[in-house]
C-alpha cells in the first residue's frame, strides 16, 4: 500500500513509489493524487507514456501536464520518444498535446512531422 500519498505529492522523487506497473495494473485509488503531484523531468514524464503503464488515464494526464509545463525548446529534444509513445496512448492526450505544442512553435512542428513520417 502507498503510505501517506497526500503528504508526499510535493516530492517528485516519490513518484516511482506511487506509479509502478503493479499499482497501475491494480488501479489503486491513490493514483488520483497524480492530478496534483509535483512536476518531474521530461524524461521521467515520457517514461510514464510507455506500454508498461497501460495507457492509464491518470498516468497519461499527469505526464502530459508535466510536458506542458516545459517550453517547446526543451520538449524538442524528446520528440522521437513522444512520437513513439503515440502507439500506446489510447486516450489521445499525447496526440492532442503534440498538436497543441506544434501550433505554437514552427521548429517543433517540423520535428514532429519529420518524426511521424520517419518512425510510423
Amino acid at each position: 500500500a502507498v503510505v501517506s500519498t497526500q503528504s508526499t505529492r510535493d516530492v517528485p522523487e516519490a513518484l516511482p513509489i506511487l506509479v509502478t506497473e503493479e499499482t497501475v495494473r491494480n488501479n489503486i485509488p491513490e493514483l488520483k493524487f497524480l492530478l496534483y503531484w509535483a512536476t518531474v523531468s521530461p524524461p521521467k514524464a515520457i517514461s510514464l507514456l510507455s506500454k508498461t503503464y497501460q495507457s492509464h488515464p491518470l498516468v497519461i494526464q499527469y505526464a502530459v501536464r508535466v510536458l506542458r509545463s516545459f517550453p517547446a525548446e526543451t520538449i524538442i529534444f524528446y520528440v522521437p520518444q513522444l512520437v513513439q509513445s503515440l502507439r500506446y496512448d489510447k486516450t489521445l492526450l499525447v496526440e492532442d498535446y503534440l498538436a497543441d505544442a506544434a501550433k505554437n512553435n514552427e521548429l517543433l512542428s517540423h520535428q514532429i512531422i519529420w518524426n511521424i513520417q520517419t518512425y510510423t
